[in-house]
């Protein structure tokens, strides 16, 4: 015990010195959780998945579920028995059943009941459930599907027994395990190894049975490596590896008998960082992770040795901590590592995009890369915005920087020549540099103003040679230039008839074409030959001509067809047999052919002939064979999603590089991995108008879902589980009876659907990963709704039966009536005739007066404008108009509609009774108002003008209604103005109707005292006591109740 608790010691110290030292080797690419999810604590101590998909990690202070987007968290509760027994959570394990178990450092063990989410507890000191020690650290199924619980004082194991799968715990080896810490246990041809803290390793047989005990023997290289035992296990090829605290890692062939030690190696980079062993992981393609105190180790099999990946502090990509707790490999083949502080997710995917930057410490010397070219086999020279040239070598992956690089200072390279024994380079401002690669001799060609044979300008964007050997140089402001070989520069400008003189790129074509992609001028081709230039632009009237006149790149593919990317407007593709036949036919790839940004920064084209696309939103590949596209983002390993300007290069053996401000990424296109796997669609609530509905099943096993005709809204909220990059995941859904087609929810994980009709349906659900890799409809849900009691077959029986009724009894009744009518039906049928013609003629003339009528009973006649009846009929129409759309609106939609305002104008005047003033007054309104707006005569002195609120119209209208009116010939009319509008209450739309809106406008106009007006808006508080408006004595009370504006 003593040894133990120094080994302890020991171990914690080891700790601290590793947390204070820490330095990082190299770091891969690792993803992390979002920092705003809520997490229960950043130690995680386990991982596993359970049958449905969703993730569970084990923390220092609690349990949570992750499904890719939101963490579900589960803590102890003192005042639960049904709650977490410890918050400490120490192992996981999912069963063969899906069933999920939990151990803890000092609640025992717990059972996850996924239908009531609770907890099975089995403690010490539980009577029936009784385990040895509540002290959890590793937990283990067995080939006949026991549970083994090995804890700080013994081994338990828990068994299903009888026909009601009882569960049952058995004391296992009580002799000579009672008072060992069990800290790992594999099972080996039915056989169970256990690694104990301080007694080396046990063997039982699966019936609790002593078979032998391994230790360490020191001197002995064919003993295990240490007593401290921290993990076990068995490889594909039946190798057992042991874990171990001080004595590093072995691997036992148990054909042979013979164990192989790993330990650390301070010399060898290849070594294991240390002999602490936390945890061994075997991933599906066999992978073996190693995790220790001082990073995670992947296995080399064929060199036997290891890579380490360790945190660093100045890459966000790194591993979060460098103490491993445990690895985990999903359904997705996405690898978990759970660290000291924080959980961190490995993508193969990823893997094949390699990154070059400053954090990976590979060499880069500056993070903007702007151009590439191949050196030789080996070596890419890569030119960076102020780092001068790098140098990569494609077997090492190392980047140093050749010795001429000392001259270039901060230069900064646009473009790159590799010319025989010369390398030129084009700088941003300095011209071009031509250096001997032999002696690093380097001659600078600059703009000389003074000499027209120098260079037409010093800022260069691209250089190339030609069939005939002649080296051209294309710059951004003066045009393009041919070299003579002695120092001196032709120009072809825009008066040589070049269309613009900010040329992109060169692309020479044999028989002495050479092709000029141009800012603003298009596609220019010039005959070397001849010098002759014929321009290609965009012609709005020409539906396949060039897309725009801002061309970025050119590349012809290995077909000789010419594929132009511009800004902002696509691809072009021109045929080399439309070139070659002179026919001006350029085929457009944009956003609506599956291009996700129409902006193109490069093209190539690798051996297997899909065409590679540099873009501001990532990187694209074109699939000529299937006419269809694949992006890849940051989360398939870019370091950035905009790319430099023609920073592609494609190797001689057909690697991929792609320059961004952020480094570059290298790709062998040969070797991409692709996520296969579809995530797995899973409901995580189901709603009923925002109320959250519960069930006695756990979603993932209800099979229908029933509803009640009140059920107006009904919603599903669901996610999709593949942990790639779960933000990147796609659904759709479609509620067949229902829905005609499948509906592109894109990343919205809500299905809501309202006022379905009464019926059968079934929900389905896809989803697609990074890759648009799409699944099977894992959501089958079928939802019944029931109809209101009154549309039921009984009720409709019952409907049947009473009409049944009715029916008789109106024959009899009309059997009686019979008789007595056919005696009065040959004298009634004269009589009728006659009647029925004077009726005639009488309707005519009622149909006349009622149209007269009608018309003086809308219209005023004195004025012209609407009646107060017209008034009625507009608003009956308009308010019933208004309420249907706020009743098939969301309330969160409601600020958005427009409302009416009633705005009612008071004539103030001596001569009350002269209709010259009242005419007047209609025709200023009708003038003032707004095209759509309606005047109405309200009451003798009073108008009202009916509208559509616009931004603040009404107040405008109102201070120009209000006042004296000089102007207009009204004898000093004086209009007072008091308005409102309907609804009154926007977020409760239907609270006020009409004719209370009409009483507010009158408030209003009463407190519009001479020469003024005033507004009332809404309610300030909710609720709105309209009662306690009209009662309120003063306009204090008021503006304590509504909004109000005035003059």
């Amino acid at each position: 015990m003593k040894r133990a608790f120094q080994i302890k010691y020991i171990y914690i110290i080891f700790i601290i010195l590793f947390i204070c030292n820490a330095s990082a080797f190299e770091a891969d690419f690792f993803k992390k959780l979002s920092p705003s999810l809520d997490i229960s604590h950043q130690s995680i101590r386990a991982i596993t998945q359970d049958k449905d998909g969703f993730i569970w990690l084990g923390t220092q202070e609690g349990l949570s579920r992750f499904d890719g987007y939101q963490l579900n968290n589960y803590h102890h509760d003192p005042d639960n028995i049904n709650s977490l027994s410890h918050n400490i959570i120490s192992a996981l394990l999912t069963d063969r059943f899906g069933r999920i178990w939990i151990g803890t450092r000092g609640g025992g063990l717990n059972l996850y009941q996924a239908h009531n989410k609770s907890f099975m507890r089995f403690t010490s000191q539980h009577e029936l459930k009784a385990i040895t020690n509540n002290n959890i650290n590793v937990l283990f199924e067995d080939s006949q599907g026991a549970i083994w619980i090995g804890t700080n004082k013994g081994l338990n194991k828990v068994s299903s027994v009888g026909k009601n799968q009882t569960l049952k715990v058995t004391n296992i080896a009580k002799e000579k395990l009672n008072d060992i810490s069990i800290r790992a246990i594999i099972e080996v041809n039915k056989q169970v190894w256990i690694g104990t803290e301080d007694s080396g390793i046990y063997v039982y047989s699966l019936a609790g049975e002593f078979i032998s005990q391994l230790v360490h023997i020191n001197d002995n290289l064919q003993s295990i490596p240490s007593n401290i035992i921290r993990s076990l296990l068995q490889d594909y090829e039946g190798n057992i590896w042991i874990g171990s605290i001080e004595g590093g890692l072995s691997k036992y062939d148990p054909i042979a008998g013979r164990y192989q030690h790993f330990k650390s190696d301070e010399k060898n980079a290849d070594s294991l960082a240390t002999n602490i062993v936390t945890t061994l992981f075997e991933d599906s393609v066999h992978r073996l992770w190693v995790g220790t105190d001082k990073g995670l180790h992947l296995y080399n099999k064929k060199q036997n040795n290891f890579q380490r990946f360790t945190h660093a502090n100045t890459n966000i990509n790194s591993i979060s901590s460098d103490i491993i707790l445990n690895v985990f490999e999903d359904k997705g083949k996405m690898i978990w590592i759970g660290t000291f502080s924080g959980v961190n997710r490995w993508d193969p995917n990823v893997a094949t995009f390699k990154q070059f930057n400053l954090e990976s410490k590979r060499g880069l010397n500056n993070n903007m890369v702007n151009i590439f070219s191949q050196l030789d086999n080996d070596k890419i020279l890569i030119g960076t915005y102020g780092g001068g040239v790098n140098q990569l070598s494609l077997k090492t992956l190392k980047i140093s920087q050749p010795d001429y690089n000392a001259a270039l200072k901060d230069k900064r390279i646009m473009s790159i020549l590799v010319n025989g024994d010369e390398v030129w380079l084009g700088t941003r401002a300095s011209g071009v540099l031509r250096i001997n690669a032999k002696n690093n001799a380097v001659i600078n060609y600059r703009h000389n103003p003074d000499d027209p044979t120098s260079l037409s300008a010093n800022s260069i964007t691209d250089m190339k040679v030609d069939d005939a050997g002649s080296v051209w140089v294309a710059t951004y402001h003066g045009g393009l230039n041919k070299f003579d070989g002695k120092g001196s520069f032709t120009h072809f400008r825009q008066k040589n008839g070049l269309s613009s003189d900010h040329v992109f790129q060169i692309l020479p074509e044999k028989d002495h074409i050479i092709w000029l992609a141009t800012d603003g001028g298009g596609l220019n081709k010039l005959n070397t030959k001849t010098n002759k230039v014929t321009v290609y632009n965009h012609k709005l009237d020409v539906a396949n001509s060039l897309s725009s006149d801002v061309a970025w790149t050119l590349y012809f593919d290995h077909d000789e067809n010419l594929w132009i990317g511009t800004e902002a407007s696509g691809l072009n593709i021109w045929s080399k047999q439309d070139r070659t036949n002179k026919i001006e036919n350029f085929q457009h790839l944009n956003i609506n052919h599956g291009l996700k940004t129409s902006t193109v920064y490069g093209i190539n084209q690798d051996n297997n002939h899909d065409i590679w696309l540099s873009t501001n939103k990532g990187i694209s590949r074109y699939s000529l064979k299937e006419a269809s596209f694949m992006h890849f983002d940051t989360s398939h390993g870019l370091l950035d999603l905009e790319f430099n300007l023609q920073s592609l290069l494609k190797t001689n053996d057909n690697k991929l590089l792609f320059g961004s401000a952020k480094g570059f990424n290298l790709l062998d296109p040969d070797k991409l991995l692709s996520n296969q796997h579809a995530p797995d669609v899973r409901l995580t609530d189901i709603y009923s108008l925002n109320t959250k509905l519960k069930f006695n099943t756990p979603l993932s096993a209800l099979k229908k879902v029933e509803f009640d005709y009140t059920d107006k809204l009904i919603a599903f909220e669901y996610t999709g589980l593949d942990f790639a990059s779960p933000e990147s995941n796609r659904f759709k859904y479609r509620l067949q009876g229902f829905d005609k087609q499948w509906i592109d929810a894109g990343k919205l994980r809500r299905a809501t659907y309202t006022n379905l009709g009464p019926g059968k349906y079934q929900l389905q659900i896809i989803a697609a990963n990074n890759f648009d890799v799409w699944g099977d409809p894992d959501v089958s849900l079928d939802i019944i709704i029931h109809p209101a009691p009154w549309v039921t077959w009984w009720a409709y029986l019952i409907y049947a039966s009473v009409l049944a009724l009715l029916l008789l009894m109106y024959s009899k009744y009309m059997t009686r009536k019979l008789i007595t009518e056919q005696h009065q039906r040959l004298a009634l049928k004269k009589e009728v005739f006659e009647k029925t013609q004077e009726f005639k003629n009488q309707n005519k003339e009622l149909i006349k007066l009622n149209q007269k009528l009608e018309s003086s009973a809308i219209t005023d006649k004195l004025t012209g404008v609407k009646s107060r009846r017209y008034l009625d009929i507009y608003i009956e129409q308009t308010s019933r108009l208004m309420t249907q759309i706020h009743n098939n609106i969301s309330p969160t939609q409601h600020a958005l509609l427009p409302r009416l305002y009633l705005m009612l104008i008071k004539l103030n005047v001596e001569k009350k009774d002269d209709d010259r003033i009242l005419i007047n007054v209609a025709e200023f309104l009708g003038y003032k108002r707004s095209e759509d707006d309606l005047v109405v005569r309200w009451s003798d002195d009073i108008f009202a003008i009916i509208g559509s609120e616009k931004d603040n119209n009404v107040s405008l209208l109102a201070q120009q209604i209000a006042g004296e009116q000089k102007n207009i010939a009204l004898d000093k009319c004086i209009l007072s103005v008091g308005y409102s509008f309907f609804p009154f209450n926007r977020e409760r739309p239907h609270e006020l109707n009409w004719d209370q809106t009409s009483v507010i406008a009158e408030i209003a106009l009463n407190y519009a005292n001479s020469k003024t007006w005033l507004g009332i808006y809404q309610p300030i508080e909710y609720p709105f006591n309209f009662n306690q408006l009209i009662s309120a004595p003063d306009l204090t009370h008021i503006k304590n109740l509504v909004t109000v504006l005035h003059d």
